[in-house]
Protein backbone atom coordinates (compact mmCIF):
# COMPACT_ATOMS: atom_id res chain seq x y z
CA UNK A 1 0.00 0.00 0.00
CA UNK A 2 1.03 3.66 -0.70
CA UNK A 3 2.07 5.96 1.98
CA UNK A 4 1.12 9.06 1.56
CA UNK A 5 1.08 12.43 3.84
CA UNK A 6 0.03 16.17 3.55
CA UNK A 7 3.03 18.40 3.25
CA UNK A 8 1.52 21.58 4.98
CA UNK A 9 2.63 25.39 4.85
CA UNK A 10 4.63 25.80 7.49
CA UNK A 11 3.82 29.40 7.75
CA UNK A 12 -0.36 29.09 7.57
CA UNK A 13 -1.19 25.37 8.18
CA UNK A 14 -2.59 25.23 4.85
CA UNK A 15 -2.68 21.70 2.69
CA UNK A 16 -0.18 21.89 -0.10
CA UNK A 17 0.11 18.62 -1.80
CA UNK A 18 0.53 14.95 -0.62
CA UNK A 19 4.04 13.32 -0.75
CA UNK A 20 5.47 10.39 -0.22
CA UNK A 21 7.59 10.38 3.05
CA UNK A 22 9.97 7.47 2.21
CA UNK A 23 11.07 9.89 -0.83
CA UNK A 24 13.74 12.35 -0.15
CA UNK A 25 12.56 15.60 -1.74
CA UNK A 26 14.69 18.88 -1.90
CA UNK A 27 14.87 22.05 -4.13
CA UNK A 28 11.23 22.02 -5.18
CA UNK A 29 9.89 25.54 -4.22
CA UNK A 30 5.54 26.13 -4.52
CA UNK A 31 3.87 28.90 -3.72
CA UNK A 32 1.29 28.93 -0.92
CA UNK A 33 -2.16 29.79 -2.20
CA UNK A 34 -3.26 31.13 1.29
CA UNK A 35 -0.72 32.75 2.32
CA UNK A 36 1.43 33.74 -1.07
CA UNK A 37 4.62 33.10 0.82
CA UNK A 38 7.01 30.70 -1.36
CA UNK A 39 7.84 27.22 0.65
CA UNK A 40 10.82 25.20 0.05
CA UNK A 41 9.61 21.36 -0.05
CA UNK A 42 11.91 19.63 1.95
CA UNK A 43 11.76 15.96 2.71
CA UNK A 44 14.67 14.34 4.45
CA UNK A 45 14.33 10.72 5.01
CA UNK A 46 16.27 9.03 7.80
CA UNK A 47 15.58 5.35 6.33
CA UNK A 48 16.71 6.82 2.63
CA UNK A 49 20.16 8.29 4.26
CA UNK A 50 20.29 5.29 6.12
CA UNK A 51 20.46 3.29 3.50
CA UNK A 52 22.24 5.50 0.78
CA UNK A 53 25.26 5.14 3.46
CA UNK A 54 25.27 1.13 3.16
CA UNK A 55 25.00 0.94 0.02
CA UNK A 56 26.94 3.74 -1.25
Amino acid sequence: MKERAWYKCPICNYKLLMINPNKVIEGVYIKCKKCSQEIEIKNTSQNQSQSRQLTG
